[in-house]
């Protein structure tokens, strides 16, 4: 239990429900397309947005102030939660923890360790590029996708860290999760501060 009496097991599932939420917000965006403007099926969109939305938490995690064994005890227990909420996008792949793996690897090659934005931005187009996004779309949708991943990421390292420095490493896994699960705001704000609308 942390200072505030909640479990982990509790504030990992809240954070888990955020992260499903967030994704299934790309998973809609997407599907708004029309057919011919984007080559992948509705299933292959699924899985990489969840493979994407993966990367976007392994970044926040690895830019916030936790050190790497408490990102390494972290890392485990989010996806142990995630897989059953994400296994209605996932559920025709065998493996879903080596998808996320090789999918962040890819797409953490073009990561700009100076600005999560641009992580954001190179994370979009990677998604874009395997998803088959014509041309012709992806620049709108790219701004719309950039913001609503940088928002993400930059409000879960920023959480992330604030209650690492409240609480200290003794929590690690507790403090840093009782932070995240708010992080779900209006994307408005940080479109006007991204200015990339």
């Amino acid at each position: 239990m942390n200072r505030r009496g909640r479990s982990a097991a509790q504030l990992a599932r809240e954070y888990g429900v955020s992260l499903n939420e967030f994704a299934d917000d790309v998973v809609n965006l997407l599907a708004q397309l029309d057919e011919g403007d984007i080559a992948a099926d509705a299933a292959e969109r699924r899985r990489e947005c969840c493979a994407a939305v993966w990367t976007a938490m392994v970044a926040a995690l690895e830019s916030s102030s936790l050190t790497k064994q408490e990102r390494d005890k972290l890392t485990p227990l989010l996806l142990e939660v995630l897989l059953p909420l994400w296994k209605k996008h996932c559920a025709d792949e065998a493996d879903i923890p080596a998808l996320f793996e090789a999918r962040a690897a890819h797409y953490l090659r073009y990561r700009d360790s100076s600005s999560q934005i641009k992580t954001a931005a190179n994370l979009v187009n990677g998604l874009m590029h395997r998803l088959g996004v014509a041309p012709a779309r992806q620049v709108s949708l790219g701004r719309m996708l950039t913001a609503l991943f940088a928002h993400r990421m930059l409000g879960d390292t920023h959480h992330i860290s604030e209650v690492r420095a409240r609480f200290g490493i003794d929590l690690p896994l507790v403090a840093a999760l009782s932070a995240i699960v708010h992080v779900l705001m209006s994307a408005d704000p940080v479109l006007r501060i991204l200015r990339i609308v």
